[in-house]
């Protein structure tokens, strides 16, 4: 919520219900991991009879939903050393409104440049200058998280440049099993087959350690992806309980998610 509240600031809390709160003002929430925030409340809209509210940090772009019952008030004022703030004050508020424009300009810039970016790393002549500039062999490595849990990681020299996690769900139903997660490469890296080789590092080693599947989560529109996963041996499968959460996310971010499979 920069700058409206900053590292050491002391929040005061009141109850207040969910259709009372006023547009500007700043709510007191559970996340849906359970976490605690204070963003400020935007619109609210009513979704299968039950009310939402809609609120975004002041240095957000994406705004947040929060259901009714997370509600856990409104921040009445912010302590700040010896200075009392009000968080929906019209200086405040202007404040907020100009961070946000200034977030808007940035981000339309950043996906531009993405853009842009994804367009120039189609051309051979690219990826032949790259591998030419990456002497260096890439190594693949395999460091234990908590439990089960891994990180295939991808190195050149001693920097990594790539990675994805291996989660292994054991306590609900719909999850249980391995499930590739987080799979990011380094921009001057993309398009070099570093993913492939990633995730096939990931595939032999969990085949090594006797699973016998694996899934994943991938937006239907990111043809690369999908399509780097269908050439590994992953089908698109339908898990009716996750596919409920999906489209209730799916909604939120309005991006469509898939689950792809893929038999060890």
């Amino acid at each position: 919520m920069c700058p409206s509240i900053l590292d050491g600031d002391i929040l005061t809390v009141e109850r207040a219900a969910a259709d009372k709160i006023r547009l500007g003002e700043v709510i007191f929430y559970k996340t849906p991991d359970k976490r605690l925030a204070a963003h400020r409340f935007i619109k609210r809209r009513l979704r299968e009879g039950k009310l939402i509210l809609i609120a975004r940090g002041d240095s957000n772009i994406e705004p947040e939903e929060v259901a009714s019952g997370d509600l856990l008030g409104k921040v009445k004022f912010i302590q700040r050393g010896d200075r009392r703030i009000f968080p929906d004050s019209p200086l405040f508020k202007a404040i907020a409104l100009f961070y946000a424009r200034i977030n808007f300009a940035v981000e339309a810039m950043r996906k531009i440049a993405g853009m842009l970016l994804r367009w120039v790393q189609g051309f051979k002549v690219y990826r032949y200058i790259v591998r030419t500039l990456i002497r260096v062999k890439v190594n693949y490595e395999i460091e234990s998280l908590d439990g089960l849990d891994k990180r295939i990681l991808a190195k050149r020299e001693d920097k990594v440049i790539a990675g994805l996690n291996l989660n292994n769900f054991t306590d609900n139903e719909a999850y249980r099993g391995w499930w590739i997660y987080s799979t990011q490469v380094h921009w001057f890296y993309r398009r070099l087959g570093i993913a492939y080789k990633l995730t096939y590092t990931a595939l032999r080693f969990l085949k090594e350690e006797g699973a016998t599947q694996v899934r994943l989560f991938v937006f239907k529109d990111n043809k690369p992806a999908v399509n780097l996963y269908s050439k590994l041996g992953f089908n698109q499968v339908s898990v009716p309980a996750i596919d409920r959460e999906l489209r209730r996310g799916d909604r939120k971010t309005k991006k469509e998610r898939i689950i792809m499979s893929k038999v060890l």
